[in-house]
């Protein structure tokens, strides 16, 4: 259409070709707004979440999910905390939903605060693949762990050195898991301790040899194919013997609500993440959902 106009406008006054210049301009600021105003909107409320390391990547899965049909929130997740400082968080109001790997300590609950249980996750030993041992014992851990036995071949495996891999005293997996298993005895002083759960992951993938313990939905959420959960005492980690109570060693996933209860919009997504509607995500990555 303008190739056409362009000799008609060329042939008028100045004058003329200002005013056709100006009606020009107005048609294309006018399809601008247009286009401008059918951008989707910008989200409105932002959820501040943080917490336990193990168990925040499956909130962050269920966040997702969850914006998908509520784009008028999205969420921030903080890094650096437990679910110690996370409870801090919510009773600081620094956060809005903290997310908890273990049961509220008796000082923390006296807060006043909000525990919403809404997953199951086992707690494993794993092994950097390639590993033909992928059952153990609760004898043959401690013999492991213990430094009684230094080699995979002595338990049926390719002759690799053991390389043991732990996390620090104060990590709920410790406290529920590793200590109640090795039951009183020392550990190996070649023991590698390790502060994170997502370096505990990284060591196990990067380690030939190396036998770890790890929450098992976070291990499926990370991806690693180099790294393999054990079945312990002949009984396999997942969701069936999570939930019929055949495999023993779990843990609760919760998330955690300020004293004066939860904001509109956090209150919302705890009820998405405690329905029906979020099972499918658990399952996936093997949790299982929480009773009730």
């Amino acid at each position: 259409m303008w190739g056409a106009l362009l000799p008609i406008v060329m042939g008028m006054n100045s004058f003329f070709r200002r005013i056709v210049g100006l009606v020009a301009l107005s048609l294309v600021a006018g399809g601008c707004s247009v286009a401008s105003s059918a951008a989707p909107p910008e989200p409105a409320v932002v959820l501040r979440v943080s917490g336990s390391g193990s168990a925040t990547p499956i909130v962050e899965q269920l966040a997702a999910v969850f914006t998908a049909s509520h784009p008028e929130v999205s969420f921030e997740f903080g890094s650096g905390t437990n679910t110690g400082g996370g409870v801090t968080g919510v009773t600081e109001g620094t956060l809005d939903l903290a997310v908890a790997n273990r049961p509220l300590k008796p000082e923390e609950a006296a807060l006043g605060v909000g525990y919403h249980p809404f997953a199951i996750d086992a707690i494993v030993f794993a092994v950097r693949l390639p590993n033909q041992v992928l059952s153990v014992t609760t004898d043959q851990v401690r013999s492991l762990y213990g430094g009684e036995i230094t080699d995979w071949s002595r338990f049926g495996g390719d002759p690799l050195p053991v390389f043991l891999l732990g996390r620090d005293p104060d990590e709920s997996a410790v406290n529920l898991f590793f200590e109640p298993t090795m039951d009183g005895q020392s550990t190996a002083p070649a023991m590698t301790v390790l502060e994170r759960s997502s370096e505990m992951l990284s060591a196990l993938d990067s380690t030939p040899g190396s036998i770890g313990f790890t929450s098992l939905g976070l291990l499926r959420l990370s991806g690693y194919d180099s790294i393999a959960p054990l079945t312990l005492d002949g009984v396999e980690p997942g969701p069936a013997t999570i939930t019929d109570g055949t495999y023993r060693w779990v843990t609760s996933f919760a998330l955690v609500t300020p004293p004066g209860g939860a904001s509109d919009a956090a209150a919302e997504f705890l009820g998405f993440v405690l329905s029906a509607g979020a099972r499918s995500t658990l399952e996936k990555y093997e949790y299982a959902p929480a009773a009730g």
